[in-house]
């Protein structure tokens, strides 16, 4: 095997499952530091995952549309859903503090107590590969260009 690899040995099952297992230390914009596991969110918007139903469409929307999320907030309605949709978030990618309905342990915060700013800030941690895949998603709806057919060129001959 090392021959076809030039001598390189190809990365161990745990390296590849050590970020889902154990969660990777990210700062946030209030200067706190959070593990956060990665999320299948494109599982979750599939349906493959224990995302509420209601919230399905608004991930899908977000990640695979050219939706301005600064803009969110002008619909109401649109806004809740998104507030619910970034502590659905939290809570499925926060191991270290872990996300409780009391907060009541040691290691344990409740959703209020984290910054909105940093609710962001783990959406779009939680979402940066499929949010890197956006710009291709979006020039795939758009129109075909108009490509000349060369019928100027050959006139001008």
């Amino acid at each position: 095997m090392s021959d076809l690899l030039n001598g390189r040995q190809p990365t161990p099952a745990a390296t590849w499952k050590r970020p889902r297992l154990e969660g990777v230390v990210v700062p946030l914009p209030s200067g706190f530091e959070v593990r956060l596991r990665p999320i299948p969110l494109t599982e979750w918007v599939l349906g493959r995952g224990n995302m509420p139903s209601e919230l399905t469409g608004l991930a899908a929307k977000t990640l695979y549309s050219n939706i301005d999320l600064d803009n969110v907030s002008d619909a109401v309605e649109r806004a809740k859903e998104f507030v619910e949709l970034l502590q659905f978030v939290a809570k499925e990618t926060m191991l270290y503090p872990r996300v409780t309905e009391d907060g009541a342990g040691e290691d344990e915060i409740t959703l209020s107590d984290i910054d909105p700013d940093d609710l962001i800030a783990i959406y779009n941690y939680a979402t940066r590969y499929a949010a890197a895949l956006r710009p291709f998603r979006l020039q795939q709806g758009a129109d075909a260009a108009v490509v000349p057919d060369g019928g100027e060129d050959r006139a001008a001959a």
